[in-house]
Protein backbone atom coordinates (compact mmCIF):
# COMPACT_ATOMS: atom_id res chain seq x y z
CA UNK A 1 0.00 0.00 0.00
CA UNK A 2 1.78 3.72 -1.01
CA UNK A 3 2.05 5.92 1.35
CA UNK A 4 -0.38 8.18 -0.36
CA UNK A 5 -3.31 5.74 -0.48
CA UNK A 6 -2.60 5.12 3.35
CA UNK A 7 -3.08 8.99 3.93
CA UNK A 8 -6.05 9.05 1.74
CA UNK A 9 -7.53 6.12 4.33
CA UNK A 10 -6.81 8.64 6.99
CA UNK A 11 -9.48 11.02 4.75
CA UNK A 12 -11.78 8.24 5.37
CA UNK A 13 -11.83 7.71 8.98
CA UNK A 14 -9.54 4.48 8.58
CA UNK A 15 -6.23 3.93 10.95
CA UNK A 16 -2.82 3.72 9.29
CA UNK A 17 0.52 2.48 10.35
CA UNK A 18 3.25 3.98 8.82
CA UNK A 19 6.92 2.08 9.08
CA UNK A 20 10.07 3.01 8.29
CA UNK A 21 12.22 0.28 10.74
CA UNK A 22 15.43 -1.15 9.76
CA UNK A 23 17.28 -2.80 12.47
CA UNK A 24 20.80 -4.11 11.67
CA UNK A 25 19.86 -7.46 11.76
CA UNK A 26 17.34 -7.23 9.41
CA UNK A 27 19.02 -8.21 6.35
CA UNK A 28 16.05 -8.63 4.24
CA UNK A 29 14.97 -4.70 4.77
CA UNK A 30 18.74 -3.61 4.27
CA UNK A 31 18.49 -4.74 0.82
CA UNK A 32 14.83 -3.39 0.16
CA UNK A 33 15.96 -0.26 1.00
CA UNK A 34 18.95 -0.16 -1.36
CA UNK A 35 17.21 -1.84 -3.99
CA UNK A 36 14.81 1.42 -3.94
CA UNK A 37 17.40 3.80 -3.52
CA UNK A 38 15.82 5.18 -0.62
CA UNK A 39 18.51 8.06 1.43
CA UNK A 40 16.93 7.57 4.72
CA UNK A 41 18.54 9.80 7.37
CA UNK A 42 17.52 11.07 10.47
CA UNK A 43 16.32 13.95 8.62
CA UNK A 44 14.53 11.71 6.69
CA UNK A 45 12.66 10.58 9.21
CA UNK A 46 11.28 14.12 10.73
CA UNK A 47 10.52 15.50 7.41
CA UNK A 48 7.69 12.64 6.73
CA UNK A 49 5.99 13.20 9.97
CA UNK A 50 6.25 16.44 9.44
CA UNK A 51 4.38 15.46 6.06
CA UNK A 52 2.15 14.00 7.75
CA UNK A 53 1.23 16.03 10.21
CA UNK A 54 1.00 18.99 7.63
CA UNK A 55 -1.20 17.15 5.29
CA UNK A 56 -3.66 16.19 8.12
CA UNK A 57 -3.69 19.55 9.16
CA UNK A 58 -4.84 20.40 5.67
CA UNK A 59 -7.82 17.63 5.71
CA UNK A 60 -8.98 18.88 8.99
CA UNK A 61 -9.08 22.73 7.72
CA UNK A 62 -11.03 21.21 4.53
CA UNK A 63 -13.15 19.20 6.96
CA UNK A 64 -13.87 21.98 9.60
CA UNK A 65 -15.53 23.84 6.19
CA UNK A 66 -17.37 20.62 4.81
CA UNK A 67 -17.93 19.02 8.06
CA UNK A 68 -18.94 15.97 6.40
CA UNK A 69 -15.98 13.41 7.29
CA UNK A 70 -13.77 11.92 10.20
CA UNK A 71 -9.81 11.39 9.89
CA UNK A 72 -8.43 8.54 11.12
CA UNK A 73 -5.68 7.91 12.89
CA UNK A 74 -2.12 7.69 12.12
CA UNK A 75 0.84 6.02 14.01
CA UNK A 76 4.69 6.55 12.51
CA UNK A 77 6.97 4.39 13.31
CA UNK A 78 11.09 4.66 12.71
CA UNK A 79 14.39 4.01 13.94
CA UNK A 80 17.52 5.76 12.55
CA UNK A 81 20.66 3.62 11.28
CA UNK A 82 22.93 6.80 12.12
CA UNK A 83 23.24 7.24 15.22
CA UNK A 84 22.23 11.01 16.40
CA UNK A 85 21.07 13.37 18.95
CA UNK A 86 17.89 14.66 18.31
CA UNK A 87 17.40 18.30 20.50
CA UNK A 88 14.08 20.03 21.27
CA UNK A 89 12.82 23.04 19.08
CA UNK A 90 13.99 25.33 22.10
CA UNK A 91 17.10 23.75 23.56
CA UNK A 92 20.67 24.75 23.03
CA UNK A 93 23.08 22.06 21.37
CA UNK A 94 25.89 23.22 23.47
CA UNK A 95 24.15 22.90 26.85
CA UNK A 96 22.66 19.66 25.99
CA UNK A 97 25.56 17.93 24.51
CA UNK A 98 28.98 16.42 25.58
CA UNK A 99 30.21 16.54 22.34
CA UNK A 100 32.28 19.88 23.16
CA UNK A 101 33.75 17.85 25.91
CA UNK A 102 34.53 14.68 23.91
CA UNK A 103 36.54 16.35 21.00
CA UNK A 104 39.20 17.32 23.21
CA UNK A 105 40.18 13.54 24.29
CA UNK A 106 39.94 12.27 20.69
CA UNK A 107 38.97 14.92 17.99
CA UNK A 108 39.93 12.01 15.58
CA UNK A 109 37.95 8.98 16.72
CA UNK A 110 34.86 11.42 17.48
CA UNK A 111 35.03 13.11 14.17
CA UNK A 112 34.30 9.81 12.46
CA UNK A 113 32.15 8.10 14.92
CA UNK A 114 30.17 11.21 16.10
CA UNK A 115 26.27 10.85 16.30
CA UNK A 116 24.33 13.55 14.13
CA UNK A 117 23.07 16.55 16.04
CA UNK A 118 19.72 17.24 14.84
CA UNK A 119 16.75 19.69 16.16
CA UNK A 120 13.32 18.76 15.40
CA UNK A 121 10.20 20.99 15.70
CA UNK A 122 8.58 19.64 18.66
CA UNK A 123 9.59 20.94 22.06
CA UNK A 124 11.14 18.66 24.90
CA UNK A 125 13.81 17.36 26.06
CA UNK A 126 17.07 15.87 24.36
CA UNK A 127 17.00 12.20 23.03
CA UNK A 128 19.26 9.90 21.72
CA UNK A 129 18.72 7.61 18.50
CA UNK A 130 20.67 4.14 16.92
CA UNK A 131 18.88 1.37 15.22
CA UNK A 132 17.92 0.15 18.73
CA UNK A 133 16.08 3.02 19.61
CA UNK A 134 12.12 2.52 18.17
CA UNK A 135 10.50 6.00 17.52
CA UNK A 136 6.87 6.28 17.55
CA UNK A 137 4.26 9.46 16.62
CA UNK A 138 1.11 9.50 16.80
CA UNK A 139 -0.47 11.70 14.50
CA UNK A 140 -3.92 12.85 14.15
CA UNK A 141 -7.08 15.10 14.40
CA UNK A 142 -6.17 17.80 16.99
CA UNK A 143 -9.55 16.96 18.85
CA UNK A 144 -8.08 13.98 19.33
CA UNK A 145 -5.21 14.88 21.22
CA UNK A 146 -4.26 12.63 23.87
CA UNK A 147 -0.56 11.75 24.70
CA UNK A 148 -1.70 9.98 28.22
CA UNK A 149 -3.93 7.29 25.68
CA UNK A 150 -0.88 7.40 23.56
CA UNK A 151 1.43 6.27 26.67
CA UNK A 152 -0.76 3.87 28.08
CA UNK A 153 -1.06 2.00 24.04
CA UNK A 154 3.32 2.21 24.78
CA UNK A 155 2.99 0.86 28.24
CA UNK A 156 0.56 -2.19 27.30
CA UNK A 157 3.38 -3.30 24.62
CA UNK A 158 5.75 -2.87 26.30
CA UNK A 159 4.33 -5.07 29.00
CA UNK A 160 2.93 -7.86 26.32
CA UNK A 161 6.51 -7.86 23.95
CA UNK A 162 7.89 -7.97 27.34
CA UNK A 163 6.09 -11.68 28.20
CA UNK A 164 6.37 -12.96 25.09
CA UNK A 165 9.73 -12.29 25.01
CA UNK A 166 11.25 -13.41 28.26
CA UNK A 167 8.13 -14.45 30.41
CA UNK A 168 6.82 -17.66 27.67
CA UNK A 169 6.90 -21.01 29.42
CA UNK A 170 9.60 -21.93 27.03
CA UNK A 171 12.28 -19.76 28.69
CA UNK A 172 13.22 -20.15 31.98
CA UNK A 173 13.71 -17.33 34.39
CA UNK A 174 16.36 -16.51 36.30
CA UNK A 175 14.91 -14.98 39.27
CA UNK A 176 11.48 -16.90 39.74
CA UNK A 177 9.46 -13.80 41.04
CA UNK A 178 10.85 -11.79 37.97
CA UNK A 179 8.45 -8.92 37.26
CA UNK A 180 8.67 -5.72 35.38
CA UNK A 181 6.61 -2.33 36.82
CA UNK A 182 5.92 0.58 34.87
CA UNK A 183 4.82 4.09 35.39
CA UNK A 184 3.98 6.88 33.77
CA UNK A 185 5.89 10.37 34.79
CA UNK A 186 4.21 13.96 34.80
CA UNK A 187 6.09 14.92 31.43
CA UNK A 188 4.87 11.99 29.42
CA UNK A 189 7.90 9.42 30.11
CA UNK A 190 7.35 5.94 30.96
CA UNK A 191 9.46 4.01 33.65
CA UNK A 192 10.47 0.55 33.23
CA UNK A 193 11.34 -0.67 36.92
CA UNK A 194 12.09 2.71 38.05
CA UNK A 195 14.26 3.79 34.72
CA UNK A 196 13.55 5.80 32.27
CA UNK A 197 13.11 3.91 28.58
CA UNK A 198 10.58 6.43 26.68
CA UNK A 199 10.49 10.33 26.41
CA UNK A 200 8.35 12.19 24.64
CA UNK A 201 7.34 15.38 22.85
CA UNK A 202 4.62 17.32 20.95
CA UNK A 203 3.49 19.61 18.32
CA UNK A 204 0.21 21.20 17.67
CA UNK A 205 -1.00 23.05 14.68
CA UNK A 206 -4.23 24.68 13.98
CA UNK A 207 -6.12 20.99 13.19
CA UNK A 208 -4.11 18.17 13.56
CA UNK A 209 -1.21 17.16 16.33
CA UNK A 210 0.98 14.37 16.59
CA UNK A 211 3.05 13.22 19.93
CA UNK A 212 6.12 11.19 19.35
CA UNK A 213 8.70 10.08 21.60
CA UNK A 214 10.84 6.73 21.73
CA UNK A 215 11.27 3.42 23.23
CA UNK A 216 14.58 2.49 23.99
CA UNK A 217 14.64 -1.61 22.81
CA UNK A 218 18.31 -2.37 22.22
CA UNK A 219 19.75 0.99 22.31
CA UNK A 220 23.28 1.55 23.48
CA UNK A 221 23.12 2.72 26.85
CA UNK A 222 26.62 3.52 27.34
CA UNK A 223 26.22 6.60 24.26
CA UNK A 224 23.03 7.42 25.86
CA UNK A 225 25.22 8.37 29.08
CA UNK A 226 28.49 9.20 26.82
CA UNK A 227 26.53 12.21 24.95
CA UNK A 228 23.61 13.14 26.72
CA UNK A 229 25.31 15.09 29.13
CA UNK A 230 25.72 18.82 29.46
CA UNK A 231 28.95 20.81 28.70
CA UNK A 232 28.92 22.25 32.45
CA UNK A 233 31.02 20.63 35.29
CA UNK A 234 32.31 21.55 38.24
CA UNK A 235 36.19 20.97 36.66
CA UNK A 236 35.49 21.79 33.10
CA UNK A 237 36.73 25.01 32.12
CA UNK A 238 34.38 25.35 29.41
CA UNK A 239 30.48 26.15 31.31
CA UNK A 240 27.21 27.70 29.00
CA UNK A 241 24.58 30.08 30.30
CA UNK A 242 21.86 29.62 28.12
CA UNK A 243 18.10 30.64 28.33
CA UNK A 244 17.12 27.38 26.50
CA UNK A 245 14.64 24.41 27.91
CA UNK A 246 17.14 22.44 29.73
CA UNK A 247 16.42 18.65 29.84
CA UNK A 248 15.39 16.48 32.81
CA UNK A 249 17.85 13.82 33.06
CA UNK A 250 16.89 10.35 34.07
CA UNK A 251 18.42 7.00 34.60
CA UNK A 252 17.70 5.08 31.50
CA UNK A 253 17.62 1.23 30.58
CA UNK A 254 16.66 -0.46 27.77
CA UNK A 255 13.26 -3.08 27.32
CA UNK A 256 16.57 -5.84 26.57
CA UNK A 257 18.54 -5.24 29.11
CA UNK A 258 15.93 -5.64 31.96
CA UNK A 259 14.76 -8.72 30.46
CA UNK A 260 18.14 -10.66 30.11
CA UNK A 261 18.85 -9.19 33.98
CA UNK A 262 16.00 -11.89 34.69
CA UNK A 263 15.78 -14.56 31.95
CA UNK A 264 18.25 -16.84 30.01
CA UNK A 265 16.27 -17.01 27.05
CA UNK A 266 18.40 -16.69 24.22
CA UNK A 267 17.47 -14.22 22.19
CA UNK A 268 18.71 -12.18 19.31
CA UNK A 269 18.59 -8.03 19.19
CA UNK A 270 16.52 -8.09 16.19
CA UNK A 271 14.01 -10.68 17.01
CA UNK A 272 13.31 -8.47 20.66
CA UNK A 273 12.74 -5.65 18.20
CA UNK A 274 10.13 -7.36 16.30
CA UNK A 275 8.05 -8.39 18.88
CA UNK A 276 7.91 -4.66 19.98
CA UNK A 277 7.15 -3.23 16.74
CA UNK A 278 4.46 -5.78 16.74
CA UNK A 279 3.36 -5.39 20.36
CA UNK A 280 2.64 -1.35 19.55
CA UNK A 281 0.72 -2.14 16.51
CA UNK A 282 -2.06 -4.89 18.15
CA UNK A 283 -2.18 -2.08 21.08
CA UNK A 284 -2.81 0.48 18.88
CA UNK A 285 -5.67 -1.49 16.72
CA UNK A 286 -6.74 -2.29 20.29
CA UNK A 287 -6.94 1.21 21.51
CA UNK A 288 -8.31 2.27 18.29
CA UNK A 289 -11.17 0.17 18.35
CA UNK A 290 -12.47 0.62 22.08
CA UNK A 291 -12.53 4.22 22.48
CA UNK A 292 -13.25 5.13 18.54
CA UNK A 293 -14.42 2.32 17.33
CA UNK A 294 -12.47 2.18 14.12
CA UNK A 295 -11.42 -1.85 13.55
CA UNK A 296 -10.23 -1.34 10.01
CA UNK A 297 -6.08 -0.72 10.48
CA UNK A 298 -3.67 -0.46 7.19
CA UNK A 299 0.22 -1.16 7.92
CA UNK A 300 2.26 0.70 4.65
CA UNK A 301 5.74 -0.23 4.56
CA UNK A 302 7.39 3.18 3.25
CA UNK A 303 10.87 1.27 3.18
CA UNK A 304 9.39 -0.99 0.64
CA UNK A 305 6.86 1.34 -1.34
CA UNK A 306 8.74 4.69 -0.74
CA UNK A 307 11.60 4.22 -3.48
CA UNK A 308 9.51 4.69 -6.41
CA UNK A 309 6.21 5.84 -5.07
CA UNK A 310 7.51 9.03 -2.92
CA UNK A 311 8.96 10.60 -6.30
CA UNK A 312 6.01 11.83 -6.37
CA UNK A 313 5.31 13.74 -3.23
CA UNK A 314 9.78 14.03 -3.10
CA UNK A 315 9.53 17.74 -3.16
CA UNK A 316 7.62 18.80 -0.06
CA UNK A 317 9.64 16.03 1.90
CA UNK A 318 13.09 17.40 0.34
CA UNK A 319 11.85 21.08 1.24
CA UNK A 320 11.55 19.38 5.11
CA UNK A 321 15.07 17.79 4.69
CA UNK A 322 16.56 21.32 3.47
CA UNK A 323 15.12 23.07 6.30
CA UNK A 324 15.94 20.88 8.90
CA UNK A 325 19.20 19.84 7.79
CA UNK A 326 21.04 23.21 7.38
CA UNK A 327 23.45 24.79 9.92
CA UNK A 328 21.32 27.77 10.83
CA UNK A 329 18.37 25.81 11.96
CA UNK A 330 20.49 23.34 14.01
CA UNK A 331 22.87 25.74 15.38
CA UNK A 332 21.62 29.31 14.39
CA UNK A 333 18.37 28.25 16.48
CA UNK A 334 20.21 27.91 19.41
CA UNK A 335 18.74 30.48 22.19
CA UNK A 336 20.92 33.43 23.27
CA UNK A 337 23.25 31.76 25.33
CA UNK A 338 27.19 32.79 26.80
CA UNK A 339 30.32 30.48 26.71
CA UNK A 340 33.11 30.95 29.55
CA UNK A 341 36.03 29.20 29.34
CA UNK A 342 37.65 30.24 32.67
CA UNK A 343 41.32 28.70 34.11
CA UNK A 344 40.72 28.59 38.06
CA UNK A 345 44.07 28.75 39.63
CA UNK A 346 43.07 26.40 42.11
CA UNK A 347 42.23 23.77 39.33
CA UNK A 348 44.74 22.10 36.49
CA UNK A 349 43.86 23.58 33.93
CA UNK A 350 41.05 22.10 32.11
CA UNK A 351 41.31 18.61 34.58
CA UNK A 352 38.73 17.39 31.85
CA UNK A 353 38.11 19.45 28.47
CA UNK A 354 40.86 20.55 26.33
CA UNK A 355 44.26 19.38 28.67
CA UNK A 356 46.36 21.23 25.90
CA UNK A 357 44.62 23.92 24.49
CA UNK A 358 43.54 25.59 28.06
CA UNK A 359 47.40 25.45 28.84
CA UNK A 360 48.34 27.34 25.49
CA UNK A 361 45.44 29.93 26.79
CA UNK A 362 47.08 30.11 29.69
CA UNK A 363 51.03 30.28 28.57
CA UNK A 364 49.79 33.60 26.96
CA UNK A 365 48.34 35.02 30.59
CA UNK A 366 44.82 34.54 29.64
CA UNK A 367 42.39 33.77 32.69
CA UNK A 368 38.72 34.34 30.91
CA UNK A 369 37.65 34.38 27.70
CA UNK A 370 33.44 34.84 27.48
CA UNK A 371 31.46 34.71 24.07
CA UNK A 372 28.46 35.97 23.84
CA UNK A 373 25.84 34.72 20.91
CA UNK A 374 22.37 35.13 19.50
CA UNK A 375 21.09 34.52 16.58
CA UNK A 376 23.64 31.98 16.16
CA UNK A 377 26.31 35.00 16.27
CA UNK A 378 28.73 36.24 17.84
CA UNK A 379 27.43 39.56 19.83
CA UNK A 380 30.02 40.28 22.34
CA UNK A 381 33.78 39.09 23.34
CA UNK A 382 35.61 39.40 26.21
CA UNK A 383 39.15 38.71 27.97
CA UNK A 384 41.23 38.92 31.04
CA UNK A 385 44.18 38.02 31.64
CA UNK A 386 45.52 36.96 34.82
CA UNK A 387 48.07 39.87 36.04
CA UNK A 388 45.63 42.67 35.03
CA UNK A 389 43.02 43.88 32.27
CA UNK A 390 44.38 43.11 28.57
CA UNK A 391 45.38 45.65 26.61
CA UNK A 392 42.88 47.42 24.83
CA UNK A 393 43.98 47.46 21.61
CA UNK A 394 43.73 43.54 21.66
CA UNK A 395 40.38 43.38 23.19
CA UNK A 396 39.29 45.77 20.59
CA UNK A 397 40.99 44.03 17.65
CA UNK A 398 39.67 40.62 18.83
CA UNK A 399 36.17 42.16 19.64
CA UNK A 400 35.99 43.74 15.93
CA UNK A 401 36.65 41.10 13.82
CA UNK A 402 34.34 38.75 15.80
CA UNK A 403 30.99 40.82 16.67
CA UNK A 404 28.55 39.77 14.13
CA UNK A 405 30.57 36.34 12.76
CA UNK A 406 28.21 33.03 12.71
CA UNK A 407 29.52 31.21 15.61
CA UNK A 408 31.39 28.69 13.44
CA UNK A 409 34.53 27.75 13.05
CA UNK A 410 34.81 28.05 9.36
CA UNK A 411 33.28 31.91 10.01
CA UNK A 412 35.53 32.71 12.81
CA UNK A 413 38.49 31.78 11.15
CA UNK A 414 37.85 32.65 7.64
CA UNK A 415 40.16 35.91 7.41
CA UNK A 416 41.62 35.65 10.13
CA UNK A 417 45.19 36.52 8.36
CA UNK A 418 45.36 40.01 10.22
CA UNK A 419 49.02 40.34 12.45
CA UNK A 420 49.15 41.73 15.51
CA UNK A 421 52.01 42.85 16.66
CA UNK A 422 54.02 40.69 19.91
CA UNK A 423 52.99 43.60 22.30
CA UNK A 424 49.15 43.12 21.81
CA UNK A 425 49.11 38.85 21.69
CA UNK A 426 51.33 39.04 24.72
CA UNK A 427 49.00 41.24 26.52
CA UNK A 428 50.71 42.53 29.43
CA UNK A 429 52.87 40.04 31.02
CA UNK A 430 56.06 40.32 29.04
CA UNK A 431 57.19 36.79 30.61
CA UNK A 432 54.74 34.53 28.24
CA UNK A 433 56.31 33.16 25.20
CA UNK A 434 54.23 31.23 22.59
CA UNK A 435 55.37 28.87 19.75
CA UNK A 436 53.76 30.42 16.93
CA UNK A 437 53.83 27.55 14.63
CA UNK A 438 54.92 29.83 11.14
CA UNK A 439 51.12 31.20 12.15
CA UNK A 440 50.56 35.00 13.43
CA UNK A 441 49.65 35.12 16.57
CA UNK A 442 45.95 36.66 16.25
CA UNK A 443 45.24 33.25 13.97
CA UNK A 444 47.03 31.12 16.76
CA UNK A 445 44.42 32.75 19.31
CA UNK A 446 41.51 32.45 17.42
CA UNK A 447 42.21 28.78 16.91
CA UNK A 448 42.82 28.00 20.55
CA UNK A 449 39.18 29.46 21.35
CA UNK A 450 37.85 27.44 18.39
CA UNK A 451 39.30 24.54 19.36
CA UNK A 452 38.30 25.65 23.18
CA UNK A 453 34.06 25.55 21.83
CA UNK A 454 34.99 22.73 20.16
CA UNK A 455 33.94 24.42 16.76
Amino acid sequence: MLLMNGLKALLRGENVIFKAVIHPNDDSALQIQQRNKLQRTPHWNLAVEDFILRYLNDAAKMKGAEGNFELGSALFLYNSETPCIVLGRNQNTFAETSLQKLAHLDREILSSSAPLVVRRRSGGGCVYHDSGCLCFSFIGDRKYYNPCENLKVIESAVHQSFNKIFFSSSRRLTRTSAKIHTTIGPRHDLFLNGKKITGSAMRMLQGSAYHHGTVLVTSDIANVSRYLKPLKFQNDAVSVLTKGTPSVRSPVTTLAAEGRACSNAVISDGEIFQHVIESIRQSFEVNETTSKGRTLCHVVDLLEDGGAELKDISGRIEQGINEISQWNWTFGENPEFTISILHDSNVPPFTITGRRTVARLVALGLKKVVISVKHGRITSFEMESRDRPCEQGLLEAIHGYLNGRPFRRECILAESTKPLNESEIMMSNKTQTYDKEGKDNFTCLLELICDACNL
